[in-house]
């Protein structure tokens, strides 16, 4: 009788785990990123459960235990456990099982159904800064994946403050300025950082940051003045930044749009910056006739960064120079009556045509005058010898005359 319920009570340990359930392995969310966490449940329908064991799929040694049956990892946590790389992104498969304790033995459950888990990986994106115009900047955030809602711009140190118009944002200095929230007189750049979002599983899924991409913006507009030397002939242009920087300032002088001459700045005595350029009559002239134009103006930029120009001064007309010529009309020429009058026109023309240019170029004048006579002095000596020739003339015919009437005698 005793060996019959020995022999019973071991057959019940023998087929006491076969009643043991089957867990259900559930994974909320399925997709994630790697700052993002997902929960592994393993739920379990029998009582005094000692431990639950998760693994991937195919390493039943890779495990990990929870005395609750819950398990909480981030996607970083995911990748290593697992030893996947999800660039691409990949799915791995988890399986669950469970002990319990019952007569003094423990007893495992059998495998859960493999519940899978994708890990999205979103690398940073990559923030460029270029300049837009004179006095504005263009920053573009480029992510590597497709299929992004939005993109974010926030100054360093201030993620709250954000502006996500897309993934390009184009502001001006002011602009840049006032969304910083300081003054640029010194000018330090602006450290910008950007990242997007991805929509994964509905839900959006936030990218790592990109690296600080400085910004920086010239909004004051220099001063321009011009003064002329006319014993020299000569033009010095001035081109002063008012504020008081603390880096080297070099400046570009302009004909019209064509670009004349670069200046390297020097500290005046007021604390100011400005930069000279003295520039002969007979340079401006050969520029301005490539330019078309006598309208002079400056900027400046920094000399470590030649990129960012402010912008331009007011411009300034070269008076001393000549005005663009205008083009000839065709005028039809009439014949002198006389040789008299043909040098009158010759000696009056000029003054009739050069009116409004004597009234701004001396010079001119006393060339005319100097003209005239010349003229006049070839009109009397052309009559003189005229005269001298007639008065030869009649001496001979005389001394003929007077001949013959000897030789009649």
């Amino acid at each position: 009788m005793a060996l019959f319920i020995l022999i019973s009570f071991h057959l019940i340990l023998q087929v006491q785990p076969q009643n043991v359930p089957q867990p259900e392995l559930s994974v909320s969310p399925s997709v994630l990123t790697e700052r993002g966490s997902a929960q592994l449940d393993c739920k379990t329908l029998s009582a005094g459960v000692s431990q639950c064991y998760f693994y991937p799929e195919g390493d039943e040694t890779n495990t990990k235990r929870s005395p609750s049956c819950q398990l909480s990892l981030t996607g970083s946590e995911l990748t290593r456990w697992t030893g996947h790389s999800y660039r691409s992104p990949q799915s791995v498969n988890i399986i669950c099982y469970y002990t319990v304790d019952e007569f003094r033995n423990q007893a495992e459950s059998p495998r859960s159904l493999p519940a899978a888990v994708t890990v999205q990986v979103l690398d940073a994106p990559q923030l460029s800064v270029s300049t837009s115009g004179r006095s504005s900047v263009q920053l573009n955030c480029t992510p590597p994946y497709a299929g992004l809602s939005q993109c974010y711009f926030y100054p360093e140190g201030d993620e709250r403050n954000l502006k996500f118009p897309s993934c390009q944002l184009s502001l001006t200095g002011a602009e840049l300025t006032a969304w910083a929230g300081r003054s640029y007189s010194s000018l330090q750049p602006v450290n910008v950082i950007c990242f997007y979002s991805v929509k994964i599983s509905d839900r959006q899924r936030l990218s790592p940051h990109s690296l600080p991409a400085p910004a920086r913006t010239l909004d004051e507009k220099p001063t321009m003045t011009v003064s002329y030397d006319d014993r020299r002939h000569e033009s010095r242009l001035v081109c002063e930044i008012s504020l008081s920087l603390g880096a080297d300032v070099g400046c570009d002088f302009y004909i019209g749009d064509e670009k004349m001459k670069w200046m390297m700045s020097q500290r005046t005595r007021s604390g100011s910056l400005a930069c000279s350029f003295t520039a002969h009559r007979d340079f401006l002239l050969s520029r301005r006739k490539s330019a078309k134009s006598r309208e002079v103006s400056c900027d400046y930029s920094l000399i470590s960064d030649q990129t960012v120009h402010s912008p331009l001064s007011d411009s300034h007309s070269l008076t001393q120079l000549p005005p663009l010529p205008t083009p000839k009309t065709t005028t039809q020429l009439t014949k002198p009556k006389s040789t008299t009058e043909a040098l009158d026109t010759v000696a009056t023309r000029p003054r009739e045509t050069t009116k409004d240019a004597l009234t701004t170029h001396p010079k001119q004048d006393d060339h005319i005058q100097k003209l005239s006579r010349r003229i006049s002095l070839i009109i009397l000596m052309l009559t003189t010898c005229v005269s001298a020739l007639l008065a030869g003339v009649m001496i001979v015919c005389l001394r003929r005359f007077i001949r013959k009437q000897r030789t009649a005698r």
